[in-house]
């Protein structure tokens, strides 16, 4: 079952169910991170709340603003990596 939609700008409801399924399919990637992964990609992405410095996320977590950096790198490479729930959602010009 194919979700990639080339041209969604005239269908509304398509828009709204394909941000539904990208919003799942994103969540169950999140849910395979290690936790502190997890936590550092969603308040640095803003996915759920509003959006976070690396100071901020750094303060919160008790962890300077380089273990934070690195910490998301690392996720961001879990997620290129085993994320292939998500590329289906990348055109053509968006190689992976």
């Amino acid at each position: 079952m194919g979700k990639r939609i080339i041209d969604q700008r005239g269908d509304p409801i398509m828009l709204k169910l394909l941000k539904e399924s990208f919003d799942e399919d994103l969540s169950g990637v999140l849910k395979k991170l290690p936790e502190r992964e997890a936590i550092v990609i969603k308040e640095y992405f803003g996915l759920g709340q509003d959006r976070k410095t690396l100071d901020e996320i750094g303060a919160e977590l008790n962890l300077s603003r380089e273990v934070v950096r690195a910490i998301r790198e690392k996720a961001l490479r879990h997620i290129k990596h085993r994320g292939s729930e998500l590329r289906q959602y990348l055109g053509e010009e968006f190689p992976v």
